[in-house]
């Protein structure tokens, strides 16, 4: 869609995502991590932190299809930057990601 037509829930998106980042971040990590919270509408998702700039997290329509699915992805990114540089999604990973369903973190999102 034209950026014209987007505007105005790219700006209700954005202002969605930092709330849900400050909630999780003050709930599940213990208000530890830094971050950009952006909406890219035509990017996917992922997370970045490189040598003096602050972390950032990217959010795209992909991964925007629902509430539920969009606040998953958040946590997903979150735990990324939680265990940088680390990037895997290997064990600590995983650990991490069962610790946070088990907080009940991942309720009502599936």
């Amino acid at each position: 869609p034209p950026r014209s037509t987007l505007f105005p829930y790219t700006t209700l998106f954005r202002s969605r995502l930092q709330r849900w980042f400050k909630l999780y971040n003050a709930r599940y990590f213990g208000g530890r991590l830094v971050a950009r919270v952006r909406f890219r509408p035509l990017e996917s998702c992922w997370a970045q932190a490189f040598g003096g700039e602050p972390p950032e997290i990217h959010v795209g329509l992909t991964c925007a299809v629902s509430r539920g699915w969009t606040k998953l992805t958040l946590l997903h990114e979150m735990v990324h930057l939680e265990l940088w540089p680390e990037v895997s999604h290997g064990r600590r990973f995983q650990a991490r990601m069962l610790e946070l369903a088990k907080a009940g973190a991942f309720k009502d999102m599936w």
